[in-house]
């Protein structure tokens, strides 16, 4: 993967179009270039995709996506 397209910034918004704001942060290593939409509020990675030479040898495509945990969850998370 080369590069990640920004398309509008200003875009209007509705309620309900979407799950929260997010950054986009480079993950460069020496197997792995991706990319990763980040909360800035509390970290949670929603999605991280790219390039990964998994065998050394030939490369693959990733795709991680995750859910926030419902409220529930994380408090009994906090519990622990």
């Amino acid at each position: 993967m080369e590069e990640v397209r920004i398309l509008e910034r200003n875009a209007e918004r509705n309620e309900g179009d979407f799950l929260g704001i997010v950054n986009i942060e480079g993950v460069n290593t020496d197997d792995r270039t991706a990319w990763r939409l980040v909360d800035p509020i509390d970290n949670h990675i929603w999605l991280e995709f790219g390039t990964d030479n998994i065998d050394y040898y030939y490369p693959s495509f990733i795709f991680y996506y995750q859910a926030k945990p419902e409220l529930k969850e994380q408090i009994k998370e906090l519990i622990k």
